[in-house]
C-alpha cells in the first residue's frame, strides 16, 4: 500500500531547493501524518538553526531535518510567505527571515521521531505498520532515467542524497521518491533489495507520534545538539 496520500510532486531543480533534500523528505513525512502539505524551505531552515549553522546552500543533516519538526514544527504551505523559489534558497535557509507568526503556525504541527534499524526487514516492518520513511541514500545517478535503480558499478559517481519510502509491496522493489518531479514512473522509483543493500549509507527515520516531545528535545541537546541547550533546560524547569 502507497503510504504517500498528498500525492506531491516537488521537484528540487524547478523548485530552486537543490540541496534540501533532507527536509523535502522530512516535510514529507510530517505532511503525511497531518494531511497537510508543509513547506520544505521551513523545514531546511530549521535544521540549520537546530545544528548551530549559518545559512547554506550546502545541505543539512537527516537527523536535524527530523528533528526540527519534533522542535519547530512544520509550517503549511497555505501559511508562508516566500518560498526558496520566489526568495532564493540561500535567502529560504535563513531561519530568522520567518517572521513570528509563521513560526507560531509552525508549532500546531511538531511530532516525535525515531531511528530505524537500516536492514531489510525493520524497513519493511516499519513500512507495514504504517509509517513512510526517511532515507538519506548513496544516490548513482547513472542509475537514471530507468525506473527501476540497478546495481551500481564500480566507481561510479553518486552523491549523498534522501528520498522517502512510500512502499514495499511492489515486486520491483521498495517504491521511493527522490524528489525529481514525475521522472520515473509519475515520481517513483523502484529499488530493489541489492541495490538497496549496496547504496544504503546511514541511519533512516519515520515519525513516532506517541514519543515524548520534551524528552526527544532533552536527549537531542545532549546528545547531538548543543545549541539547543538552554530549550532544553527551559523544559526542565
Amino acid at each position: 500500500m502507497n503510504l504517500d496520500t498528498l500525492k506531491l510532486k516537488p521537484n528540487q531543480l524547478a523548485d530552486f531547493d537543490p540541496t534540501e533534500c533532507t527536509a523535502l523528505s522530512a516535510a514529507a513525512l510530517g505532511g503525511t501524518h497531518f494531511n497537510i502539505p508543509f513547506n520544505p524551505d521551513f523545514t531546511y531552515a530549521a535544521s540549520l538553526d537546530v545544528q548551530g549553522i549559518s545559512p547554506t546552500i550546502t545541505g543539512s543533516d537527516p537527523r536535524a531535518a527530523m528533528f526540527s519538526g519534533c522542535l519547530f514544527g512544520y509550517l503549511p504551505q497555505t501559511d508562508e510567505t516566500f518560498t526558496a523559489k520566489t526568495m532564493g534558497e540561500l535567502y529560504a535557509s535563513n531561519f530568522a527571515n520567518y517572521s513570528q507568526q509563521e513560526r507560531t503556525d509552525a508549532l500546531a504541527y511538531t511530532i516525535p521521531f525515531k531511528p530505524i534499524a537500516p536492514d531489510w526487514r525493520s524497513i519493511v516492518n516499519t513500512l507495514k505498520a504504517g509509517n513512510p520513511i526517511s532515507l538519506p541514500i548513496k544516490w548513482f545517478w547513472g542509475a537514471l532515467p530507468p525506473t527501476v535503480l540497478t546495481m551500481p558499478n564500480i566507481g561510479d559517481e553518486f552523491t549523498l542524497h534522501n528520498v522517502v519510502i512510500w512502499d514495499w509491496e511492489d515486486p520491483r522493489g521498495l517504491t521511493i521518491q527522490p524528489w525529481l518531479g514525475t521522472q520515473g514512473e509519475n515520481g517513483y522509483f523502484y529499488l530493489p533489495q541489492n541495490v538497496y543493500e549496496a547504496a544504503q549509507s546511514e541511519q533512516p527515520f519515520c515519525l513516532a507520534p506517541q514519543a515524548s516531545r520534551k524528552l526527544q528535545i532533552i536527549s537531542g541537546a545532549i546528545v547531538y545538539y548543543p545549541v539547543l541547550m538552554d530549550i532544553a533546560k527551559s523544559l526542565l524547569q
